[in-house]
């Protein structure tokens, strides 16, 4: 009629713990053990490693190409993740027929089991001469996935267009980058897209009475049904639209789908180029269009130049248990989040 009773408390209560310890998981409704330097549930195959939640960023990257292994590895951004140094757990994806992409962040799930992911596009890019409105902003897109241990996905995280450099009026800037989750070797396939956050639109130079670039699209969940993958139309003086799933941004300033790198449209990386993850570059004066599951329309000025059409945004999609969708109230680099529930 005896019975020992074992320390209890939450997975965010674990204590660090030696080898052979064993307590009650309130959170997981389960006992489990320290085996080296892990807790493992006393039931079911053990995690590949040990992971509560980690933010997925462009570990201090901008313009339109994405970062190395070396650099994702060494930032600050990744320190606490231990995981990172071993590329079984994390290293560098592609599509299929490709080799490592720069920016395609190759993510090892580590557990059989129900996560959040939250993805954050990136805003277009901003103009020294602000009289002509903000940049758009990113969308958020977050959902839950019931994932298997030991399936990679790609994380693609978008970076800001690219801004006017200098108080010369005509530039316009470069739209944002999409934040994309992938499958591992992903094909032109909607099935082998998880999620994706379009980015803004870039600003069009105030000089050229340009209005501000449009926001994400994704303000309803309907967008969890968009179906076009195709790149953003060009604007005027050839401003780049933002990148598609399978569609480059139309113009010589078009970002790129992720099946051709996902980088960003236009000129160098400090020259109002589009961000990576797809985004247009501008055309002067034209702010490019975000990219998305379908890109943004670079923006388009008539030719009597007496209004503007800000750059487009570009659209969401997410293929998960239950998605919801907003815009972000802050012009920033993406993000994705991944939290294991």
């Amino acid at each position: 009629t005896g019975a020992l009773t074992v320390p209890s408390g939450t997975t965010a209560e674990q204590p660090t713990g030696v080898a052979g310890m064993i307590r009650y998981n309130s959170t997981l409704d389960k006992y489990e053990g320290r085996v080296s330097t892990i807790w493992m549930p006393m039931t079911g195959e053990p995690p590949l490693y040990e992971f509560i939640s980690h933010t997925f960023t462009s570990a201090g990257t901008t313009g339109k190409t994405g970062p190395s292994l070396p650099t994702l590895t060494g930032h600050s951004d990744y320190s606490t993740a231990a995981w990172r140094t071993d590329t079984d757990n994390f290293s560098l994806g592609h599509e299929t027929g490709g080799s490592a992409r720069a920016g395609f962040q190759l993510w090892t799930v580590p557990e059989t089991g129900n996560y959040t992911i939250e993805a954050h596009g990136a805003s277009g890019g901003d103009s020294v001469n602000r009289s002509g409105g903000p940049p758009g902003k990113g969308a958020i897109v977050t959902d839950n996935f019931n994932l298997t241990s030991g399936i990679k996905l790609i994380l693609i995280v978008g970076q800001r267009g690219v801004s006017n450099p200098s108080t010369y009026t005509n530039n316009g800037s470069g739209g944002g980058g999409a934040s994309w989750v992938l499958k591992e070797n992903f094909t032109t396939s909607t099935s082998d897209v998880y999620m994706v956050a379009g980015g803004g639109g870039g600003e069009t130079d105030p000089m050229y009475y340009g209005t501000p670039g449009s926001n994400a699209t994704s303000a309803v969940a309907s967008q969890a049904s968009v179906s076009t993958t195709n790149g953003g139309q060009s604007g005027y003086f050839t401003a780049g639209g933002g990148a598609g799933f399978v569609g480059d941004g139309l113009s010589s300033a078009g970002g790129l789908q992720p099946r051709n790198g996902a980088v960003g449209g236009g000129g160098t990386s400090s020259n109002h180029s589009g961000g990576f993850g797809g985004g247009g570059g501008a055309g002067n004066p034209n702010g490019g269009g975000g990219g998305g599951y379908s890109g943004g329309k670079g923006a388009a000025t008539p030719s009597s130049y007496t209004s503007g059409g800000g750059a487009g945004g570009g659209t969401c999609r997410s293929n998960g248990l239950s998605p919801s969708f907003s815009v972000s109230s802050t012009s920033e680099d993406g993000y994705i989040i991944i939290t294991k529930n």
